[in-house]
Formats: structure tokens, C-alpha cells, sequence
């Protein structure tokens, strides 16, 4: 709750601001580490977590991409050619494999599956506002417990509802 109300603030006055939008995890963390928003140090604490995710999510490129890196020349316009529409999935019948690597960091490995959960269960939001429900997904999660944790309950009652099914599964839940 305290993250949400942190990263809240911090949307807000870099809007305020004016200073343009924040479309990655890299320009989030250049606001965090700026010091352009004044935390009080209750705030600093309770979302250090938060923090931390950050700087682990802004250092992978492949999910910082953005058009002013293609228009300054620092990655070509293909990689965000490239870029994965999480609606399709919902649109077109496909198979889509996200792999891991061990060698990341588990949290960062935990973070960035639950983004790629988040922005299909996003993506088939905002598909069933516009055009009803899409096509049925199933999403197969390897080692779930690293990724789900506390929340099982809560992604699975909202994935059902639209139209996603989940097969887990682990090796130990310990």
C-alpha cells in the first residue's frame, strides 16, 4: 500500500512538473535517483523494496526500450519493431515462451514474470472494454511459486475472469 502511494507521488510531481513522461523502468529510476521528489524518510523506508525492483528492472534493456533511444541512435528502430504486444495473444491464436535465464537475479527474475503477467492480464482488460472477450489463453508458469508467492489467489480469480487459464507448476512449494 505504501509503495503504491510512493510511486503515486512520484508520478504526480514528475507530472507537475512537466518534465514529459515516464515510459521505462530506466526514466523512473533516473527520477528516483535525481532526488527531484522529496520522500519523507517513513516514505523512503516503506518502499525501499519498491526501489529495489526498480534499479534491478531498469538495468535490462530489452524492457527499457523506448523511441527516444531508437531517435538518438542507441538501438535500431527493430527493436521496437520487435516489441511484444501482449493483446495479440488474445487475438491470434500463437505460442508464446518467455525463458529465464538462472544466471538473473530470482527477484529480478520474479519481478519481470509478473510484468509479463500483468500486461496480458492488462492486455485482455482493456481487449474486452473495446471488443468483448478475446480469444481463450492459457499461460503454463514453471516453478510458480517463484513468481506467484502470496498473490496466487488474487492472479488466478482475476486470469479466469478474463478468459486466461493457468497451469502451474513447481517442484516444492517450500
Amino acid at each position: 500500500r505504501m509503495n503504491r502511494r510512493v510511486l503515486q507521488k512520484v508520478m504526480q510531481i514528475h507530472s507537475e512538473q512537466g518534465r514529459g513522461e515516464l515510459d521505462s523502468f530506466r526514466s523512473l529510476e533516473d527520477v528516483l535517483t535525481s532526488r527531484q521528489i522529496p520522500f519523507s524518510k517513513e516514505e523512503q523506508k516503506d518502499a525501499t523494496d519498491v526501489f529495489a525492483v526498480i534499479e534491478s528492472l531498469a538495468k535490462i534493456d530489452a524492457i527499457n526500450v523506448t523511441q527516444r533511444d531508437v531517435e538518438s541512435g542507441r538501438v535500431a528502430q527493430s527493436a521496437l519493431d520487435a516489441a511484444i504486444d501482449m493483446t495479440s495473444f488474445l487475438t491470434e491464436p500463437q505460442v508464446g515462451y518467455f525463458y529465464f535465464s538462472s544466471t538473473l537475479e530470482t527477484s529480478t527474475v520474479r519481478e519481470v514474470s509478473k510484468l509479463v503477467l500483468f500486461s496480458l492480464l492488462t492486455a485482455a482488460d482493456a481487449l474486452e472494454r473495446a471488443h468483448g472477450p478475446g480469444h481463450r489463453v492459457y499461460v503454463v508458469i514453471d516453478e510458480f511459486q517463484q513468481i506467484i508467492a502470496n498473490n496466487l489467489e488474487l492472479v488466478l480469480r482475476q486470469a479466469r475472469s478474463k478468459n486466461i487459464s493457468c497451469i502451474l507448476a513447481n517442484q516444492s512449494i517450500s
